[in-house]
């Protein structure tokens, strides 16, 4: 199996809100950072992380007060803000303690959030922000705290499990798990120090034991509450997770047919609900047959199936994500996907292909991303190539630069057989998710990677299965004439062939 490809996909998506009837307004001020070197970067950095966290268009809009040196009353009266953001970033030593204040622009003396987190290592400073925006959208501006429905937005589904019903609609069904203590826990642990070792290295409270292998994971407001609910999906099951009081309570599960490769959540019919979006490739047919599903308040209903695509959140320059679609070329191995990579729309009735990208012919839509890595305002290209490497690929698709090191690594594949030969078997593995994130604010995207490591090295039939020991994710950057790795996550311990694995969040 695979070791960490899946939580990629849930790191660092931004929060997002509920509709209200006017913009709130939310003025950030800058951080004060204490400490021995000017790190004005890590100021502008929490600023432009909180902007994009907070802010949505059209309901909430998020003023900075980036070089203004009035005081804070004056520029909420000013910018005509409903709230106000300040705090410190304080690092002594080896460790640093983020601390925050959210404030009523009427009532700047009485905070209605006070936020404090401490850490061992610096970069731990995006896991408080991301966390601070969290508790912002959580206890500000989700239904509940409001205490009223909003338009656009469904109600959370109660804490307490929903009373059976014996009518219930076939394999979609909605449940809630009762809320317990727990403790809280950083979003994104860093590189552990020794006596760290044993910890586990991500935990999402209250969603537990998976038996069956993950196959993928995303985020997205699936409810369309304001906040990004987890979907992930086994072979042949699907469960939403939403977050409620500190703990990840299960929204709703769909089983279907075997044979889901991949999942990916966006809001392209713009109703404030993020749709489902499950690729899946029959095994049966031997062609892509990939569905929709879409939360109606009370469960998850077909929107669409039987489309031609796989389907791949993406991230593309000045674009932010977007949902790109690509068709299946032919049934012959080694000729999976069709050349041209398109961006998906809703036309009112049905999904369909947008623009095309202008990428590379040979690129298929899993293990890429395109944004400014090497120079600001550049964007370029970056894939895993089918040994495994990162590489840089410049306009007409030609190698630019490839890692000294390998990464990537997955387990999910597909397997084409040749019809006239019938022991001629293709096996097509399915490159993980690539992100980029500018999380030092000089204008160049860091990369941020998986990095599986295999348990032992095959040949021959073993050669089309893999299996892997341990595996991290890494950011990724470009210093002078190479790509070096400046962050990673813990080592997550992988399963053996022999064992099935039993997947713990």
């Amino acid at each position: 199996m695979a070791v960490m490809t899946l939580a990629v996909g849930v790191l660092f998506n931004f929060v997002q809100l509920g509709w209200a009837a006017t913009p709130t307004r939310i003025l950030v001020m800058p951080f004060t950072i204490n400490a021995a070197d000017k790190l004005d970067y890590l100021q502008r950095g929490i600023t432009d992380m909180l902007t994009s966290r907070l802010e949505r268009k059209g309901k909430i809009v998020v003023v900075t007060a980036e070089g203004k040196k009035e005081n804070i009353s004056s520029l909420a009266r000013k910018t005509k803000a409903d709230y106000v953001v300040s705090g410190s970033v304080t690092m002594l030593g080896s460790g640093v303690s983020t601390d925050a204040r959210v404030f009523s622009a009427d009532a700047l003396d009485d905070p209605v959030i006070s936020f404090g987190r401490t850490g061992h290592q610096a970069a731990e400073v995006i896991a408080h922000v991301n966390e601070l925006a969290t508790q912002i959208n959580t206890q500000l501006f989700s239904p509940a705290a409001t205490g009223s429905a909003q338009p656009g937005v469904v109600a959370p589904v109660p804490v307490a499990p929903p009373a059976p019903s014996a009518t219930a609609p076939g394999p979609v069904r909605s449940e809630g798990l009762a809320a317990a203590p727990v403790t809280p826990e950083k979003p994104f642990p860093m590189k552990a120090r020794k006596d760290e070792a044993a910890k586990d290295p991500v935990r999402l409270p209250g969603i537990g034991m998976i038996k069956d292998q993950l196959k993928g994971l995303t985020a997205g407001d699936v409810d369309g509450d304001g906040i990004a609910d987890i979907t992930c999906i086994t072979a042949n099951h699907l469960f939403v997770y939403h977050f409620i009081q500190g703990r990840w309570v299960k929204l709703a599960e769909y089983d279907g047919i075997r044979d889901f490769i991949g999942v990916d959540a966006a809001d392209l019919n713009h109703n404030g609900r993020e749709e489902i979006f499950v690729t899946r490739f029959s095994r049966t047919d031997g062609k892509v047959l990939s569905f929709v599903l879409e939360w109606d308040g009370k469960a998850l209903q077909p929107v669409a199936s039987g489309l031609p695509w796989f389907f791949r959140n993406v991230d593309i320059s000045q674009r932010r994500r977007i949902l790109l679609g690509q068709r299946q070329q032919r049934m012959e191995p080694g000729n999976l996907f069709s050349p041209g990579i398109y961006e998906i729309k809703w036309t009112g009735s049905e999904y369909t292909t947008g623009e095309r990208l202008t990428l590379p012919r040979n690129l298929n839509i899993f293990g890429i991303a395109d944004g400014a890595v090497r120079e600001p305002g550049k964007p370029e290209v970056v894939a895993y190539n089918s040994d495994g490497y990162v590489q840089i690929l410049n306009a007409s698709g030609e190698e630019a630069w490839v890692s000294d090191d390998r990464y990537g690594g997955a387990s999910t594949f597909i397997v084409l057989r040749d019809e006239s030969q019938a022991d001629v078997e293709d096996y097509i593995y399915f490159s993980p998710r690539i992100h980029l994130h500018d999380i030092d604010g000089d204008g160049v995207q860091e990369m941020l990677v998986v990095n599986n490591q295999a348990s032992f090295p095959g040949s021959g039939v073993l050669e089309r299965h893999r299996f892997y020991a341990k595996g991290r994710l890494e950011w990724l950057k470009w210093r002078n004439d190479g790509i070096r790795p400046v962050m990673e996550s813990l080592t997550w311990s992988g399963s053996s062939p022999t064992r099935p694995d039993r997947h713990r969040w």
